[in-house]
């Protein structure tokens, strides 16, 4: 009668033991597999589309960096006036967003820094706000001098796990030249002349062996070997610039881009800049807190030539957020943009 009762029981709840067991294995290895089941998510409340969000958590510095790719689908063009992040209710030490004025369609790479540096594979969420400014007359109202600057704020929120490696994004745009105008002036800042955007887009990069560096250019140098690197193709986010869209007879005119990104230094430290360009280039940096420019080459590749290498061995930074823009102008194909930036062995 014993074995009769057993047999009932287990014929009635075993299958229930089963899903239960099943249940619990599943929850076990959820909890100890965050990064499969957490992937980085970021929304925007208003404003620019949060299109990419890391958390880059170092350990033996004790610190960490919140990277973002803010792009503007706002019809008119704005410009981020200061970034914070949250945590917890704790608010970054120090942030900044690269190049920090955006057209319609550009990105923005924002790093946000913290004294403290998450256990990894942890998922932290948190908060980003933005203050800035946009133009109510859209981009034409910009370069007639007749934009009224509105101020407003922009939010959004964020969930990611935290990473042992740094993606650095290198935000891109293109551009072409109006007919007539071969090569913008050069400008001691880092300036968006009056030329037609073509695309925009971002490129993940890091920071392989301390050194930051790329080499692209038009089919007629794709393969060739400039400062160790090969030459590729533009990335497919402005791959136009390949396809020159530049007249080298009448009327002239000129393709133009702009990469940018924000580098994180934590001490001081001697960089190695070197450039190789046909045509025009330059090389812009600043700290995060300065409102003043600096340029590695002082306009001396801003001209139209072959491939020619620039270095400069003397760039002096100190530490904390940075600030990179890289200018580069095709005043008749072919073109090719290498850049290399070595000596990071004080950075992350």
């Amino acid at each position: 009668m014993r074995a009769q009762s057993s047999i009932e029981f287990l014929s009635v709840y075993g299958f229930m033991f089963i899903v239960i067991a099943i249940v619990i294995a599943i929850l076990a290895f959820i909890t100890v597999s965050p990064l499969v089941y957490s992937p980085s998510q970021c929304n925007a409340f208003s404003g620019p589309y949060c299109a990419f969000v890391q958390l880059y958590s170092n350990s033996s510095g004790h610190f960490s960096l919140y990277t973002f790719v803010l792009t503007n689908t706002q019809s008119v063009p704005i410009n981020i006036t200061s970034f914070n992040v949250t945590v917890h209710g704790i608010s970054s030490s120090s942030a900044t967003c690269t190049p920090s004025y955006l057209v319609p369609g550009q990105s923005a790479d924002c790093v946000a820094f913290f004294h403290s540096s998450p256990p990894l594979a942890t998922y932290v969420q948190g908060f980003y706000y933005a203050n800035a400014t946009y133009c109510n007359s859209g981009l034409n109202g910009v370069f007639n001098s007749n934009c009224v600057f509105v101020k407003t704020n922009y939010s959004g929120s964020f969930a990611t796990p935290a990473e042992p490696s740094l993606v650095i994004p290198v935000t891109m745009l293109a551009l072409q030249g109006p007919k007539n105008v071969q090569l913008a002036p050069y400008s001691t800042v880092p300036i968006l002349p009056n030329y037609q955007v073509i695309q925009s887009g971002f490129l993940s990069m890091n920071l392989s062996n301390k050194v930051f560096e790329y080499a692209f250019g038009t089919p007629d140098y794709i393969g060739n070997i400039y400062l160790g690197l090969k030459v590729a193709p533009f990335p497919n986010s402005v791959n136009s610039l390949n396809n020159y869209h530049v007249a080298c007879g009448y009327p002239f005119n000129s393709t133009y881009s702009i990469f940018a990104t924000t580098l994180y230094l934590t001490s001081p430290a001697r960089l190695n800049v070197s450039i190789v360009t046909d045509n025009a280039m330059e090389v812009y940096y600043k700290p995060s807190t300065a409102s003043s420019w600096a340029s590695a080459f002082n306009g001396a590749a801003w001209h139209g030539q072959g491939a020619t290498q620039y270095t400069n061995n003397g760039v002096v930074v100190g530490s904390g957020l940075y600030n990179l823009e890289i200018l580069w102008s095709n005043i008749c194909a072919p073109g090719v943009q290498v850049l290399k930036i070595s000596n990071f062995s004080s950075s992350v």
